[in-house]
């Protein structure tokens, strides 16, 4: 996937994200790789956060390069040719885009 595909499933999947989750993971993240926030639970945030993304990426998503869009589930009429513009979503691809890769492996190891 080049770089135009990837954001088009970064905002796909950042968009199904709610405010607070969304602030969690910026907090996350600056906790991560700044140092401590202050009166920050990063556990408890991370657990709420790993929860929320779950909900959202229960499973294997298909992007469409050829349509340039997320499909949930594959149709059953698909040919051989059309196969080839589809790329698998897995929920370890799906948590790096939403978090980025260090984020992503500190929660889901």
């Amino acid at each position: 996937m080049n770089n135009q595909q990837l954001d088009t499933c970064k905002k796909y999947f950042w968009n199904k994200l709610d405010d607070k989750t969304k602030v969690d993971i910026n907090n996350l993240n600056q906790d991560l790789y700044f140092g401590p926030l202050d009166d920050f639970n990063f556990s408890s945030v991370a657990d709420n956060v790993t929860n929320n993304i779950d909900e959202i990426i229960s499973n294997d998503c298909y992007y469409d390069s050829f349509c340039d869009q997320i499909l949930e589930s594959l149709p059953d009429d698909l040919s051989e040719i059309e196969y080839q513009d589809i790329y698998l979503l897995d929920k370890k691809f799906m948590a790096n885009l939403i978090l980025g890769n260090e984020l992503a492996s500190t929660l889901y190891r």
